[in-house]
This record gives structure tokens, sequence and C-alpha cells, in this order.
């Protein structure tokens, strides 16, 4: 396997007919994605699929050289492989997301046994990062990857990488469902299991606590973990983009700046603080939500400002899921004279109240 992100879709292909078109008339269309190529919004290469996998870096390539003489910028993540040195040369000082899960080649050819290894990504960090922004993700993020993560931080903070994204691994049961018989051998029962839990095992949160405060030592900080405290590394590694969309992290920074111990939180809060930072455009924001399967109110499919998207981040399932993701934030329940009620706003929106100095790792308190 080369990325586990291909378990989504085994069988996708792009259709370059398709983004080629979409790449030419982006100045005439008026759907929501041809608004953020008009207005320079960076494009994401890839989360889904390798860009510079055998199979992939060709067409890569030709779809940089479009969007460069768009002046389109653009995020790169990726292992490396094939075509990268080309990719950099001819793009401007860009945010590159490099995975480095392993501190053993032999483990690496285990599980990816196609992708660069280990020496090749280091000597590839080491020659973009003259030239670019360059973060070290350390995902999928278990002990059966690498027993000696320490040993990554060594290696790449030596060179001056400050930066590690370290996430769980997760693998649920669709996505397993499109591994051969011989990948679920290889990865094995016991690692499969914790991959489809949605709760952290003791021992993956021990292992991340250790890695941590070993960063720490080392001047560098581990990011992409949920804890719901403002990240000052967005400032810093996407300072390379001229215009960028607010993300949650920036609503952590007015919480830590309007907010204490204990205070709550309305939507109108939320709504006011993100509603000028957005794009005024109307369109269908559908693909603008999360996890748009988990929305029952299909009415988000339908051409609306998208201001309306942060009414689902706010509270549904398909949002931001801010009390189940975020451990300094919870929704709040209180006894009334007939029953345990969720505390509203005058509008029937729940409220969440924010505790950034007591951690809760359930979606609500009960007020006493």
């Amino acid at each position: 396997m080369y990325c586990f992100s291909i378990l989504n879709n085994p069988k996708r292909k792009a259709d370059i007919k398709k983004i080629l078109s979409v790449l030419k008339n982006h100045k005439t269309r008026n759907d929501i994605t041809c608004f953020f190529l008009r207005e320079k919004y960076p494009v994401l290469i890839s989360n889904n699929v390798d860009p510079f996998s055998k199979n992939n870096h060709e067409l890569t390539n030709q779809i940089l050289d479009v969007l460069i003489d768009l002046n389109i910028p653009v995020q790169i993540n990726t292992r490396g492989g094939y075509g990268w040195q080309e990719a950099s040369e001819k793009l401007k000082p860009s945010l590159w997301y490099v995975s480095v899960p392993y501190s053993d080649d032999e483990v690496r050819k285990l599980y990816e046994p196609a992708a660069p290894s280990l020496d090749e990504r280091f000597d590839m960090v080491k020659e973009i990062m003259k030239k670019h922004k360059v973060m070290i993700g350390i995902n999928p993020f278990d002990v059966q990857f690498s027993e000696n993560h320490k040993k990554i931080i060594d290696q790449y903070s030596e060179i001056g990488i400050k930066y590690f994204w370290v996430n769980a691994f997760h693998l649920n049961y669709k996505q397993q469902a499109n591994l051969t018989d011989r990948q679920k051998e290889i990865l094995g029962e016991d690692l499969l299991t914790r991959g489809a839990k949605k709760e952290f095992p003791t021992e993956t949160i021990e292992l991340y606590l250790a890695i941590k405060a070993y960063a720490e030592e080392k001047g560098c900080t581990i990011v992409g973990t949920p804890s719901g405290h403002y990240e000052p590394y967005f400032e810093d590694l996407y300072s390379v983009y001229p215009k960028t969309m607010p993300t949650q992290n920036d609503f952590f920074k007015w919480c830590e700046e309007n907010k204490k111990e204990g205070d709550f939180i309305s939507f109108s809060e939320f709504y006011d603080f993100f509603a000028p930072l957005l794009p005024v455009i109307e369109g269908n924001i559908s693909s603008y939500i999360y996890n748009k399967s988990n929305l029952d109110d299909k009415t988000y499919n339908k051409k609306m400002r998208l201001t309306n998207v942060l009414h689902p981040y706010w509270d549904s399932k398909a949002g931001l899921n801010l009390a189940k993701y975020y451990p300094v934030f919870s929704w709040v329940k209180k006894q009334t004279e007939r029953k345990l009620d969720w505390v509203k706003d005058p509008d029937g929106d729940r409220m969440l109240m924010y505790h950034p100095n007591n951690y809760n790792t359930k979606e609500y308190l009960i007020l006493e």
C-alpha cells in the first residue's frame, strides 16, 4: 500500500478532463469551488491520494502547471516519490506536509512497500525546506508503526523542522472492508480493532503525552491532536498564503481572549465571530459540511448563503462536534422542574460551556 487514504475509494481515478474544465472555466462558473479559485485561495493536493506516487506524479505536475499559470497557490501533502523536485522548483513558497510515521525502514517496507524509503523522505525534506514551509506528519500514530517516535523528532528537529502533526491510527469498518485479506493479515486484528474505535486507547494517550513532552524539550511542537486550545503554528505555516479561510483554531484564540473558565458560549457568539470572516457568496454549500451524510436536513443541498453552514457546524453530527472532539468544551444539562434538559439560548440552540483548565472527555456536563 502507498497511502492508507486510498482505502476511501480504491478504484478512484482522477477525471483530468473535468479538472481542466473547472480550471479553464473557473472565471465564469458560479459554483463555490470556482469562487475560491477566482479569489486565489490555496488548493490542497492531496489528502486523498499521494500526488507523487508513480501513477500520479505526471498528472500532478500537469495540474500544477495550470494552477501556477493562474496564480493559484497550493499546499502539498505527500510521502514523496516521483516528480516532487520539479514541483518544488516551480511552485512559489508553499506548505508541504510530509508523512513519516515510521522510525525503522523495515517496518515501513511491511506497511508501505511501494512508498519511498525513510532516507528518501528525509533527503526530500532537506531539499524542499530550503524554499518551502514543511511539517512532518507522524500519522498514523501507533506503537505498531514505530516503537521509537523520539527518533523521528530527533532526526527532523536537527535540520530545523519545528512542527510534527500527530494523529492516532483510525480506519473505520467501511475503509477496512476495502482491505485485501493479505493487508488485513499484515495490519493484524489488534490494530484494526484500535483503528475502528472512536475513543483513543489509554496506551495511545500515554504514548502521545510522552512524545509531546519530548518534542517540547527539543524546542518543537506537536500539533493536530484535538484539544480546543489555540495553536500558533497555523499563523507560521500558513503565512506563505495571502488568503485563507477561517478555522476552528481562530475561534479557539477568540475563546482564550474573551472567555474564562466556566463561561457559556452561544451560537450567536460563534456566528458573530465567523460570519464576517467568510466570503459573501451563495451556492450549494453541502460540500462544505464535514460529514454531510450525517445531516438529515437536505435543504443544505440548495443554493444559499455560505454563512448558513455555521449552524450545522455548531450543533449537528455533520459539524465541528466541538464538545465531542475538543475537551475544553461541553454541552450542559440542568435539572428543571419536570426534566433534565439542555441549557439553551433564547433561540433554542444548545449552549457550550468553556473550561480550558478542566478537560472533560464526555460531550456534556450536568449542572448541580
